[in-house]
């Protein structure tokens, strides 16, 4: 799945966001808004909003992308969203503590859909939480939209050549690690999974942490793509454990590359 990227802004406030598969394409049926008369409208019939969100002028600075599982979508109208990772999770707009973009809403804003993707990101990038660093480790710990900062990670830093490794167990936390050699990748791997182990833990076992994570698996990012990595530990053995690892084909080949290199490092030392 291709990650969001942001365009150069054009002019003042005006900003454009495009990739092929990115939220800055041309509007799709299910973006389009239909209803001239909603900019008149205000607030439809439903839950409570504040009057002052149909003023786009208050509403920029307060767009964000936060990151969900479908599940979690709240019951109603279907956010203005955009599926990562193959649907496992969605990118949705919203108005900052106070509620999701539906489509008619860009109607009260003035807006497309392409601009909208575009304030909400760079609004990510003016907000973005302090990076602490640990090597090639990188720990982003902040709002409910701190993950969605994974949308914009080749802002954050420069993309090596086998990608980067990334985990959002939550909405407030990214966690990602430069692979710029087979030694960082495999820290990457085995750290992650250690810590998912512990917080499985933490939370009372596997089974009552699956309705908490945001993302379980890991995320591999390299150019614009962002792909699932699956790492389980399986028992090989009287109190032996192996961490087994597959991901797409293009990560694969990097996984089986870089873990031969780590190999023959190890055994030529």
């Amino acid at each position: 799945m291709a990650l969001f990227r942001r365009k150069k802004a054009t002019s003042g406030r005006e900003f454009t966001s495009g990739h092929e598969t990115g939220p800055g394409r041309e509007s799709e049926p299910g973006h389009e808004v239909t209803s001239a008369a909603a900019a008149q409208a205000g607030p439809p019939p439903g839950p409570a909003v504040p009057d002052w969100v149909t003023d786009a002028d208050r509403v920029r600075p307060l767009l964000r992308v936060r990151l969900t599982r479908p599940d979690r979508l709240p019951a109603g109208p279907a956010p203005v969203s955009q599926p990562l990772l193959h649907g496992d999770l969605l990118a949705v707009a919203e108005v900052r503590g106070t509620m999701p973009v539906l489509p008619e809403h860009l109607t009260w804003w003035g807006m497309e859909p392409a601009e909208l993707w575009a304030v909400a990101q760079h609004n990510l990038r003016v907000h973005q939480p302090p990076v602490q660093r640990d090597g090639e480790l990188h720990l982003l710990q902040g709002d409910p939209y701190t993950a969605a900062q994974l949308v914009r990670v080749h802002d954050i830093t420069r993309m090596p050549a086998d990608g980067l490794l990334a985990w959002i167990p939550a909405p407030h936390f990214l966690a990602f690690r430069r692979i710029t050699d087979a030694e960082q990748l495999m820290h990457g791997i085995n750290g992650f999974a250690q810590g998912r182990r512990k917080m499985e833990t933490d939370l009372g076992g596997p089974d009552a942490a699956a309705a908490k994570w945001l993302y379980r698996d890991f995320i591999w990012c390299r150019d614009a793509l962002a792909e699932r990595v699956v790492a389980a530990y399986e028992e090989k053995g009287p109190q032996r454990f192996g961490l087994t690892v597959t991901g797409s084909p293009r990560f694969n080949e990097v996984w089986t590359r870089l873990g031969r290199e780590f190999a023959e490092a190890r055994h030529g030392s």
